[in-house]
């Protein structure tokens, strides 16, 4: 059932921020999708060229691809503790958690390849 019109809104749950910490918390957010999608474009980059063993270029957007992710990872760790250190309200813990495998995950892909 909606709500009246007349009755006050429940206050949004970051209407509490400053602008400073949001933005640190749309960067961070942002640093870790682009870890995301930087990790997946090389895995896919490593798959295609295990299908078309042929494809001599592929190897090269898979390095371009992991070198990316580790540095966006990089950045996205080092920003991890701003955005608790500048936000009232904490991020969600699942979100952070999320976060920080995501961003450790290029580094743990390099490590695992410089053993083999």
């Amino acid at each position: 059932m909606p709500k009246p019109k007349n009755q006050p809104r429940d206050e949004p749950y970051e209407q509490n921020e400053s602008q400073a910490s949001k933005a640190v918390t749309i960067v961070w957010s942002l640093s870790v999708v682009m870890v995301l999608a930087c990790t997946l474009m090389a895995l896919a980059a490593r798959l295609l060229h295990w299908a078309l063993p042929n494809a001599d270029k592929l190897p090269v957007l898979e390095a371009f691809a992991l070198f990316a992710a580790c540095v966006v990872g990089a950045v996205s760790l080092v920003l991890l503790p701003v955005v608790y250190r500048v936000r009232r309200i904490p991020p969600p813990i699942a979100l952070v958690v999320f976060g920080a495998i995501v961003a450790a995950a290029p580094w743990l892909i390099v490590a695992i390849r410089s053993v083999q």
